[in-house]
């Protein structure tokens, strides 16, 4: 029995460092193809650059065990590959899995070695598969990602937008001051892609940073939620609903009626998710005390991001619902 436990921790302890090893299968193949690291995230320790100093923070977000390598082509458009970089931790998976069933038919069938090896080479296989094969927009794993890239040129010219615009937002830039093609559509053409949407969904973020919440509203409202993941789609619900709630503008909304998937978005502990359960402590139970405790806990998530222009972003959304707070304080009270 002490050999089964002890196998059975070597084996979880090998399968932990292959994802490790996946995530930097990612780092490889994308620096080979001119991508530069924007930010990495092993668990809950983010990684990312500050400046000139890397820094590392623990981020919990209700996703605890997924892991990313965040990197942004540092190409231009035309030459713009992104096939290596997704599959780039799928081969190291593969390479894994090969050297640990090569090793073990290499000893003793019977020893604590080999049942480790095999092991840890059929979770691999198993990992590399559950990344390769394209299953659910739910479950945008590498495969996934490549599928919708290669869906046409305005799906690949979606994706390149947002990876330019992550690592400008990764450079301290933030959306308004980016310029304003970069959100546009590639050729004019409607979005056909998951990252087409999201492009939709930054470029919302941009009109929030520039002012006009209307129009940021209205471009939240044009995305087809029903075609993005639960994460994405909750994002976008929540900024739908902040805006209606704290500046009322966008479509009515129905608090009796919160979708499931922004149910379960709020519970994630990001900053916007902390944002909008502040909006509703203030407009909807008018408590003042929450809604200041829940802005206290999105400022405390904000450098989860690991983006600094996005952070900045966000820094300046929560500065001005805690000036509007401040300022309908007394009418909250009456309330």
């Amino acid at each position: 029995m002490g050999t089964f436990w002890l196998a059975l921790g070597v084996t979880i302890v090998l399968f932990v460092a292959s994802i490790l090893l996946h995530e930097l299968g990612h780092l490889v193949f994308g620096r080979l193809t001119g991508y530069r690291l924007v930010m990495f995230r092993f668990f809950v320790c983010v990684f990312y650059r500050d400046g000139e100093r890397w820094i590392v923070r623990v981020r919990r977000t209700g996703m605890p065990l997924n892991s990313q390598c965040l990197m942004v082509p540092n190409v231009s458009e035309d030459r713009f590959k992104f096939r290596d970089y997704f599959v780039g931790g799928v081969v190291v998976n593969v390479v894994i899995a090969v050297i640990c069933f090569g090793i073990r038919v290499a000893v003793e069938s019977e020893s604590v070695v080999a049942v480790v090896l095999f092991g840890v080479g059929v979770l691999n296989v198993l990992f590399a598969v559950a990344n390769a094969v394209p299953v659910s927009k739910d479950w945008m794993n590498d495969g996934w990602n490549v599928k919708e890239a290669m869906r046409s040129e305005v799906s690949r010219g979606d994706l390149y937008r947002v990876f330019r615009i992550t690592g400008a937002q990764a450079n301290g830039v933030t959306s308004a001051e980016m310029p304003a093609e970069w959100f546009e559509a590639p050729n004019g053409c409607p979005p056909d892609s998951t990252f087409g949407w999201v492009r939709v969904m930054m470029a919302g973020e941009r009109l929030v940073a520039m002012g006009d919440r209307e129009a940021a509203a209205a471009a939240y409202s044009s995305i087809a939620v029903d075609e993005l993941s639960s994460y994405y789609a909750g994002n976008v619900l929540a900024e739908l609903w902040y805006l209606r709630l704290a500046y009322n503008v966008g479509s009515q909304i129905n608090l009796s009626e919160q979708p499931e998937v922004l149910r379960d978005y709020l519970k994630t502990k990001l900053p916007n998710a902390f944002r909008l359960k502040a909006a509703l402590a203030v407009f909807v139970e008018h408590d003042l005390l929450q809604a200041r405790a829940m802005v206290a806990r999105a400022r405390l998530a904000l450098p989860g991001i690991g983006l600094a222009g996005a952070i900045a972003m966000e820094q300046a959304e929560l500065d001005a619902f805690e000036s509007q707070i401040r300022r309908m304080e007394p009418d909250v009270i009456v309330g």
